[in-house]
């Protein structure tokens, strides 16, 4: 019956040995493949013209704007006109309203037209930028999201493999108890070694899963944290919209700082000593886990949801100046 036993056993640690060697050697290539994918990102950055802190926008507050603006426009139309810096074009547009409505000069109607169409310009201009920064963003975030669910998959079978490997092990240690029962003090070895190789399975079970190396070296995450002056991974329209704090004389967090605390408020972040985990998302890169690409996901979203207000402000400038007759 031992003898039995000891056969059982040896042939089953004979299976159990090349299959662990099996199973850490795809994982190794599994790991190499995904990193191939994500060596390249085709989530472009869009190049902007360098700009200095003396071409941004200046805050404005209500003695600052024309009346004219304000019985024409809403706060929020002449915020968003302002970051794209055609406040004089407003003024102007209103102006040959005012004297296409009160002369016949048909020169009027057509300074009225022109300036209507270079606003139009500049809206749709805006737009395609808008439109252009929330798509890297969406890629970024899908990037992410791909990345992290495949090293959930292959964490998920390493866990569920070790999981199994140890329940194997723990049987063959009883087993192999009975099987060298009479033989001195060998079922205390035996014990002491299955011991030892369970407790270090369960240690890999509960180690961080897989990581691998994800680079973006133009990171949109981290201007929104470091807040510097002029962005330069923004246009000034956007930086500005994202940025500024005080329009119209009522100070206010800007959308910029809300992220930035929202984010900071995460576990991974406000423990002000894990320095490790800001430099990987606000960074160039580095070894990421599936953790960290899916706070990362969530961050672009969020980020990508702010830029996009953008928008609904273009549209309620675009309905305000179809209003004015």
């Amino acid at each position: 019956m031992r003898r039995e036993l000891q056969r059982l056993f040896y042939s089953r640690l004979a299976i159990a040995i090349p299959m662990l060697i099996l199973f850490a050697s795809c994982q190794a290539q599994k790991i190499a493949r995904l990193q191939e994918k994500v060596k390249d990102s085709n989530c472009n950055l869009i190049g902007h013209k360098p700009y200095t802190a003396e071409d941004l926008p200046q805050t404005l507050t209500t003695n600052d704007i024309e009346l004219s603006l304000q019985n024409h426009f809403s706060p929020k139309s002449i915020f968003i006109a302002n970051a794209m810096g055609i406040l004089p074009l407003l003024e102007e547009y209103i102006v040959h309203v005012d004297s296409a409505n009160t002369s016949s000069n048909i020169e009027y109607k057509l300074l009225k037209i022109e300036a209507y169409q270079k606003i139009l310009h500049k809206i749709n201009i805006t737009n395609l930028e808008i439109s252009s920064y929330a798509s890297i963003m969406d890629c970024e975030e899908e990037r992410a999201e791909q990345i992290a669910s495949s090293l959930q998959d292959i964490d998920a079978k390493r866990e569920t493999f070790l999981t199994v490997s140890a329940i194997v092990i723990g049987a063959l240690g009883s087993v192999l108890t009975i099987a060298f029962i009479d033989q001195g003090n060998t079922n205390d070895y035996i014990g002491f070694g299955t011991g030892i190789i369970e407790a270090t399975l369960g240690f890999m079970i509960l180690k961080k899963g897989k990581s691998i190396d994800f680079n973006h070296l133009d990171n949109p995450l981290t201007d929104i944290w470091n807040q510097p002056k002029v962005s330069t991974y923004y246009p000034p329209s956007i930086w500005f919209f994202l940025t500024d704090s005080n329009s119209f004389g009522a100070p206010n967090m800007s959308m910029a700082s809300e992220l930035a605390n929202r984010w900071a408020d995460f576990s991974e972040l406000n423990n002000h000593e894990n320095i490790s985990t800001k430099e990987l998302l606000f960074g160039s890169g580095g070894a990421y886990n599936a953790d960290d690409l899916e706070l990362r996901a969530s961050m672009l979203d969020q980020l990508e949801s702010t830029i996009n207000l953008m928008k609904q402000d273009l549209e309620v400038l675009s309905q305000e100046l179809l209003n004015i007759d």
